[in-house]
């Protein structure tokens, strides 16, 4: 019995010495400082299993982080400060803290420069929309060498309306009024690992002066180039105002010969079968995208010359016209404008829409499957056995990218 009772005493003595040698807290770090930058290495040392250990760290300026292995942080203002690393032992499945222990020691930091020299803010037009206007800050902010920081901006735009936190230095905001607003950018020097670490910050400001420009007071525009004597390619030129919610544009263009007005996206083309001067009218509609209703019709007009000898065709010549087809993506309608020798007519024409697929018939419509440029080839054959093949290269795109304009009269020579 007294053994059983010696046996009983000697392991509880072992386990209450095991668990205190678990137990044991020692906590240590080793440090690096790199100007304002200091980098932490945990070298405390671990508790034994199935204990577990947790750690914070006090920076000395008021920061104090939960820690594992590695920590860095960064000081705003130079001087000597006092780092505390703390270790607690908890048991596992009590959950009671067993120890805790402190370790400190000290570093030289330098601190970061002050926000003195304010961002120098500059506003343009966007050119590809009046109503926009594009506002860039660029920093006169400099660090000392070494050290660590980042920059972000917050844009006060004056009409309600701000932009906070944005890494970007150009941003862009559309008016929808006309007025003097007051522009206001604030650069924040932060933290680089911890962004809600404001260093210091500093603010410029510009009155922008800006008038609103109505949909209506945009004239629409176009070009042309000559794809055979009397083969005009017309293309659509009109600049977009993204700052004009609310409306949609449609666009019809006039050949001036007389022919039906067709739709006008991105790129129409047309046959003049006679030489002479045409006035071709783009003409831009604006309508309330949410009743429908015309708002206003804008229209440009220039004079297009086709001059000297068309020529003659013998036998037969094929060509088309092609228009983009507004109801449906990707979708175009192709037009026989084949030229023919009298008393013969067309007896087959057929299609190569240079997609990998075909149609047959004076006029067919296609849908493409994916944007691109394509080769697409007429084929015709006449009652007297004449066969003529004609290829044009088209740009399929959902909407048209306008981006320039010109006028003025444009003449085609053929001598």
């Amino acid at each position: 019995m007294k053994t059983i009772k010696l046996t009983i005493l000697l392991l509880a003595i072992l386990f209450i010495g095991a668990k205190n040698l678990n137990a044991q807290c020692n906590a240590s770090f080793t440090d690096t400082i790199s100007n304002n930058l200091v980098s932490i290495t945990n070298t405390s040392q671990a508790p034994i299993s199935p204990n577990y250990a947790q750690y914070s760290i006090n920076y000395g300026d008021g920061t104090v982080q939960n820690f594992y292995n590695l920590g860095t942080h960064l000081y705003n203002i130079a001087g000597t400060y006092t780092i505390s690393l703390t270790q607690t032992i908890i048991d596992s499945i009590t959950n009671n803290i067993l120890c805790t222990n402190t370790y400190s020691g000290t570093i030289i930091a330098n601190g970061i420069s002050s926000c003195t020299n304010p961002p120098t803010l500059t506003n343009n037009v966007n050119p590809n929309s009046s109503n926009n206007i594009i506002f860039t800050a660029t920093s006169n902010y400099t660090a000392q060498a070494g050290i660590y920081i980042a920059k972000k901006y917050d844009f006060d735009f004056g009409d309600g309306t701000q932009l906070i936190n944005h890494w970007s230095q150009t941003v862009s905001h559309t008016y929808s009024t006309s007025g003097n607003y007051t522009v206001t950018c604030t650069e924040k020097i932060t933290d680089p690992y911890n962004v809600n670490t404001i260093f210091c910050s500093q603010m410029s400001t510009n009155i922008v002066p800006f008038t609103y420009v109505s949909p209506c007071n945009i004239i629409p525009n176009f070009t042309t180039t000559s794809q055979s004597p009397n083969l005009i390619s017309f293309q659509n030129t009109s600049v977009v105002s993204a700052g004009n919610t609310g409306v949609v544009y449609n666009y019809t263009l006039d050949y001036g010969d007389g022919s039906p007005l067709v739709p006008f996206y991105s790129t129409n083309s047309h046959f003049y079968p006679n030489t002479g001067t045409y006035n071709v009218c783009i003409n831009k509609s604006v309508m309330d995208s949410f009743t429908n209703n015309l708002i206003c019709t804008v229209s440009n007009c220039n004079n297009i010359t086709i001059s000297g000898s068309v020529p003659a065709y013998n036998g037969c010549e094929a060509n088309y016209t092609f228009n983009y087809d507004s109801a449906v993506n990707f979708t175009y309608t192709f037009d026989d404008n084949s030229s023919l020798e009298a008393n013969t007519s067309i007896s087959t024409s057929t299609w190569d829409f240079g997609d990998g697929t075909t149609g047959v018939g004076n006029i067919v419509f296609h849908t493409y499957n994916a944007a691109g440029t394509y080769d697409v080839c007429h084929t015709i054959t006449t009652t007297s056995a004449c066969t003529s093949t004609k290829c044009h290269s088209i740009e399929v795109s959902i909407l048209p990218s306008f981006t320039a304009s010109i006028r003025g009269n444009i003449s085609y020579n053929y001598l």
